[in-house]
């Protein structure tokens, strides 16, 4: 299962290795997911991206919200967003 969610606060831990900390609900679904498959896929939004965003903030269903912005995947077939600044990790 594939979701997405747009937060509004990310820290910078450490350059190098490059660490960041992101706060998410324990009680949501988001939570829950990461916490059975170990594995997340930040994305930083370029400014023209705030589409994507409001997508992702609740402004889409939750199956629409990869239906906004351009996407394509990684090899281990999780989303990845075209003109993100930040990558992923996977």
């Amino acid at each position: 299962m594939v979701i997405g969610r747009t937060v509004t606060s990310m820290l910078s831990l450490a350059m190098n290795p490059p660490t960041i900390l992101i706060s998410i609900d324990i009680m949501s679904r988001l939570a829950d997911i990461i916490a059975k498959t170990n594995r997340f896929l930040p994305a930083l939004l370029a400014d023209d991206q705030q589409d994507v965003a409001n997508a992702f903030a609740g402004g889409q269903e939750p199956e629409q919200r990869f239906g906004v912005g351009q996407w394509s995947h990684w090899p281990s077939g999780h989303p990845m967003l075209f003109g993100a600044r930040l990558r992923g990790f996977d």
